[in-house]
């Protein structure tokens, strides 16, 4: 699975120049893949100098690294400007494969209209009064900042009669009434 992975590297940009069938060593890695918040940032969001000072050990040894992480791509930008470099990176829990370096989604399983019409239903019976916040694919710099209070596609907040949205999404999350 990690050859599969190194495979869509693109040299010079995310591994360091090395080609991605460079010979596998017994004293380093194949691939370095991290989790992002808590892992390579802090509370505050910031790379710490020697998580930074890791990171270029590793690129320049020539060992593929990733980022693997809950976040959606177009909350990866921080990251990648506290790295000083651009890595691919796993997003929306494994739902997108998205270049950093080029800012472009590489590859997104979607949930269907279908399948989060009938998500949103079950989570209202189990849940009633929740909100739907289901995230959709695109460019990292064409949404509102991390964190941001509109940072998820709100499609139904409580008390709104609009359940679904209206295009496939990539993650699909339930936010309970505040009263519970």
């Amino acid at each position: 699975e990690a050859g599969a992975l190194s495979e869509t590297v693109v040299p010079g940009r995310h591994n360091g120049g090395v080609s991605p069938d460079r010979r596998i060593s017994p004293d380093r890695p194949t691939l370095v893949a991290t989790d992002v918040d808590g892992t390579l940032i802090d509370h505050d969001e910031l790379v710490s100098a020697r998580t930074r000072a890791a990171v270029h050990a590793v690129v320049e040894s020539g060992t593929p690294f990733l980022l693997a992480t809950g976040r959606p791509p177009r909350w990866i930008s921080p990251v990648v400007e506290g790295l000083g470099y651009a890595p691919l990176a796993v997003c929306a829990n494994g739902a997108v494969v998205y270049d950093s370096y080029a800012d472009r989604v590489l590859s997104a399983a979607t949930l269907s209209v279908d399948a989060l019409t009938e998500l949103s239903e079950l989570a209202l019976v189990a849940l009633p009064g929740s909100g739907l916040a289901a995230e959709r694919v695109g460019r990292a710099h064409t949404t509102p900042p991390p964190h941001s209070s509109s940072a998820h596609q709100i499609t139904n907040t409580p008390g709104s009669t609009r359940t679904t949205p209206r295009c496939p999404r990539t993650k699909c999350l339930r936010r309970r009434p505040s009263n519970s």
